[in-house]
């Protein structure tokens, strides 16, 4: 097994338990990565063999899916803004370095938004993934705008069906990151944490410091606690989650030829 580095944000709680680290993630931004989080453990038996992490940043699903991958490789911009520690290799999403079908199992979270060609890194997935191999995509819907000014899309169930047909993969599942509810919730967070960026201002203005509030340990626990119970509360939630969601997790695989040759 190659190298692990598992210094993302994730952490192994238990036995196929696991839990954001609130010192790691912009406090704004924890309740939606929990959610994220929760729907990709429920994907998670579908890894396998030799596994490909599209845009890897830190590596922080390596302990997600450790023991059940032989080899966990990872890929990323050199313009990351990420910690690069973890890169095995450094290339765009939209032209993969590897041969074709190289890999059983395929990760691409957070990353299709970002491109400029998104079909493009869809079809190279496909391409590189061993014919039977998963892949599991994620991206947000009713979310903010991040990571300007690279932040070009949003995607609905229908994209996904578009994109799967396009790039000859089949759509196995399509999971939605909560409802209307937590919707809500991720905008009275930001809200909130924009209110504390405005008093960190002023104060930085008026005693001349650097600091932002929310960079204090104790009030950033404070801020991120309600957000961890407001997960647990929510973890069920599928008020008008078909029209109102953060975002959807998708599970895709490649056919296998010889499989559906043998069944005709």
């Amino acid at each position: 097994m190659n190298r692990i580095n598992c210094s993302g944000f994730i952490v192994k709680t238990g036995t196929a338990r696991f839990s954001i680290d609130w010192r790691l993630v912009a406090p704004e931004s924890l309740f939606t990565t929990i959610r994220l989080l929760s729907e990709i453990l429920a994907m998670r038996d579908n890894a396998t063999g030799i596994m490909l992490d599209v845009g890897c940043g830190t590596k922080p699903y390596c302990c997600v899916f450790e023991g059940l991958v032989t080899k966990h490789i990872g890929v990323d911009v050199p313009a990351s803004r990420h910690d690069h520690s973890a890169i095995d290799a450094y290339s765009s999403a939209l032209h993969l370095p590897f041969c074709s079908e190289s890999f059983d199992f395929v990760l691409c979270t957070e990353v299709l938004e970002h491109l400029p060609d998104p079909l493009l890194c869809v079809r190279e997935i496909s391409r590189v993934l061993k014919q039977g191999g998963r892949v599991i995509f994620s991206t947000p819907f009713m979310y903010r705008i991040h990571e300007s000014p690279y932040d070009f899309y949003r995607y609905t169930c229908y994209s996904y069906e578009k994109l799967s047909k396009h790039a000859g993969l089949e759509l196995l599942s399509i999971k939605t990151r909560g409802g209307y509810a937590s919707v809500l919730c991720d905008i009275l967070i930001k809200g909130a944490a924009m209110v504390f960026g405005g008093v960190s201002y002023v104060s930085r203005r008026v005693f001349r410091t650097r600091r932002h509030m929310l960079n204090c340990h104790i009030l950033r626990y404070f801020f991120c606690l309600p957000q961890y119970l407001l997960a647990r509360l929510l973890k069920a939630e599928t008020i008008k989650s078909s029209m109102y969601t953060l975002g959807y997790v998708v599970l895709m695989s490649k056919p296998d030829k010889q499989a559906k040759s043998g069944e005709t």
